[in-house]
């Protein structure tokens, strides 16, 4: 902590005595064990009268103010509960006003907080609360790298860090011993800049548009057909649209894609092209990037007439400036460092579950002096909820140590619709048959696997065909460490999973991705009333493939198995817009599978002549085959 921040905090403790706010412990805080309810008025009045004294007294304006969320609505949640966090702190200019009580939005929100009546409270069941707000936060924020909240249990506080490799917590302190820290805290909050409070600065302020993005790349692009790089280089400009895919989730790779024009020299908007620019943060066990895949694969298909793959055009890990004004730090001779969750965010803290799930954690560099960015880290140093093969069970509860990840930026020149946004049922036989000969392409030209066939990863394009996205999970196959490296584990989308790769029977080859394909096709005929992506009523009496997605893997595998095996039973949960694929559906199915598993002797082939035959009877003599001059798409 710097020596003027040190001031502050003194200088608002002293005003806090003067004005009897405190007297050897916070006056009117509610005795531990109070009721719930008796906290939220105390709790809103103190933070927001530090908030207040912080701008009197600092000279920095704190931007964020307190609004009591518990007796408001939350507008734009995305999950299925209606979830209303206790406190909630904003910029004041998003405070909204109705009947008089205050609303915001989840997409407003920088920091959240929960509300026990007992420092007794203060346990995982506690924490997982917490995290689900901050899963409200991400979900309607998808440009937020990492988010602060924390947890008052009783007299007792904790301050939690999430990002995209879990949640990270502190010792919990005494608000009573330890006032000035508390102090601390809450003024931190309040005067963060936006890349302090984990929004991403790389996504730039852009007039009537989400925002724009520049990218530093080659001048030869490996689209237009060139396999080398040279050493200029360019600045390109790209708006966001549209956000068109976003995975809401706290830990993982919360991939969002959005589509984009680019900016010519003189910031004009190229409408007559669109690009998807795909935001994820990649594990760091992973050798190869989707975007080395990526650039491998268009390299390689270059001269494939109609390669049926999305086709890149750049990729980066993204780099931001470690602190909230770039200026300082350039001036200070400091550079842009990737932006990943252990160093960049997490200031290189380990972590360590013991059997309780508690954690202890230890720093091992020094932060900067004088570097805000860091000085909220400096108390978090115990629990932690993330995501690796290394857990620990509290209260049935898995807690996990963290997967560290990267935050990585790819774009691609083609651009188009999930497949489930089919007009008709030709369009959809006819993009399932390319997505296929697609995969064909990557992986007997490419040598690529993809490993990850699913709902998502099937695109129409603007002249309605199909082609294949997303090497998040696929492997090289021509590199011998990279296939040792992933025997064993089970890749893939739950519901669209091989049975063999459910079960761990076997090793993942490319006829478990045809499988797949077959599981996506029979998901849309149960689960869509018909074209463009209209979902069957939750309310209609019917069998669905919902137990696909949900359970364990082995047991999923054995219902699949057994429905498999009964074929016509899958088909008896067919919306009636998918009638007419009764015959062909159980065609596909014979030819693919034996006794429900699938065949060792299938190929690429077979399945495309099924698809190929059902075309023709439904007259396919005049569908266009312009692939590679997609428009823009809708």
């Amino acid at each position: 902590m710097s020596q003027s921040q040190a001031l502050v905090i003194d200088e608002i403790m002293e005003k806090c005595k003067q004005e009897e706010k405190w007297n050897n412990e916070w006056i009117g805080w509610p005795k531990d064990g109070s009721l719930e309810t008796q906290f939220y008025q105390p709790v809103l009045v103190l933070v927001n009268y530090v908030i207040q004294q912080c701008n009197r007294t600092s000279g920095k304006f704190a931007r964020t103010a307190v609004v009591h969320a518990n007796c408001c609505p939350i507008q734009n949640r995305i999950c299925a509960v209606a979830r209303k966090s206790d406190i909630v702190l904003v910029d004041c200019s998003n405070v909204q006003r109705r009947e008089g009580e205050p609303v915001v939005r989840w997409s407003d929100i920088h920091v959240v907080g929960e509300i026990k009546r007992t420092d007794k409270n203060d346990n995982v069941n506690t924490d997982l609360e917490l995290a689900g707000y901050v899963r409200e936060i991400f979900g309607n924020q998808p440009t937020r790298r990492f988010v602060f909240g924390f947890t008052i249990c009783g007299a007792s506080i904790r301050i939690w860090l999430f990002d995209r490799s879990g949640g990270i917590g502190s010792h919990a302190f005494s608000i009573h011993k330890d006032p000035k820290m508390f102090i601390r805290v809450i003024t931190e909050f309040a005067t963060m800049g936006d890349s302090q409070l984990g929004y991403d600065p790389s996504v730039l302020v852009y007039p009537f548009s989400i925002g724009r993005m520049d990218f530093k790349k080659d001048m030869h692009s490996v689209s237009e057909g060139q396999s080398g790089t040279t050493a200029e280089s360019k600045i390109e400009r790209f708006v966001l649209v549209k956000k068109i895919f976003y995975r809401a989730v706290i830990c993982g790779r919360a991939t969002v894609c959005w589509k984009a024009h680019r900016l010519d020299e003189d910031g004009k908007e190229l409408m007559d092209k669109a690009y998807i620019i795909k935001d994820s943060w990649r594990s760091t066990l992973r050798d190869y990037t989707e975007g080395d895949l990526l650039k491998k694969a268009t390299i390689a298909l270059k001269d494939t007439v109609n390669s049926r793959v999305t086709k890149y055009y750049y990729h980066e890990d993204v780099t931001i400036f470690p602190i909230s004004d770039p200026a300082v730090y350039q001036q200070s001779q400091g550079s842009k460092i990737v932006d990943d969750t252990f160093e960049c965010i997490r200031k290189k803290l380990f972590l360590s579950l013991d059997d309780n799930g508690r954690v202890d954690s230890e720093f091992h560099a020094n932060n900067p002096a004088g570097n805000p960015d860091c000085e909220i880290h400096e108390p978090l140093q115990s629990c932690s909820i993330g995501s690796t093969s290394s857990a620990v069970n509290v209260n049935n509860i898995p807690l996990k140590k963290p997967e560290y990840r990267i935050h990585t930026r790819l774009v691609t020149s083609t651009y188009g619709k999930p497949i489930y946004h089919f007009n008709d049922h030709l369009e959809l036989l006819v993009a399932f048959r390319d997505t296929i000969k697609g995969h064909r392409n990557l992986y007997q030209i490419a040598r690529i696997l993809h490993r990850d066939i699913s709902l998502y990863n099937i695109l129409i394009g603007d002249d309605g065909r199909g082609f294949i996205i997303d090497l998040d999970y696929a492997i090289d196959t021509g590199s011998c460490q990279e296939k040792n490296k992933v025997q064993g584990h089970r890749t893939g989308t739950l519901p669209f999973m091989a049975i063999d790769i459910l079960l761990q029977q076997s090793a993942h080859g490319f006829q478990h991705d045809l499988e797949s394909f077959f599981y996506v096709l029979c998901w849309i005929c149960c689960e869509f009333e018909g074209p463009c992506g209209t979902p069957r009523d939750k309310g209609c009496e019917r069998k669905n493939l919902i137990a696909w997605a949900t359970g364990l893997p082995e047991n999923i595998g054995f219902m699949k198995l057994g429905m498999m095996q009964q074929f016509d039973y899958v088909m008896d949960t067919f919306s009636p817009y998918f009638k007419s694929f009764h015959h062909f559906m159980r065609k596909l199915h014979k030819m693919m599978f034996t006794a429900g598993r699938i065949k060792h002797d299938i190929s690429y082939e077979k399945i495309l002549k099924v698809f190929q035959d059902e075309i023709k009877r439904r007259d396919d003599e005049n569908l266009p085959t312009n692939f590679g001059d997609l428009g823009i798409g809708t």
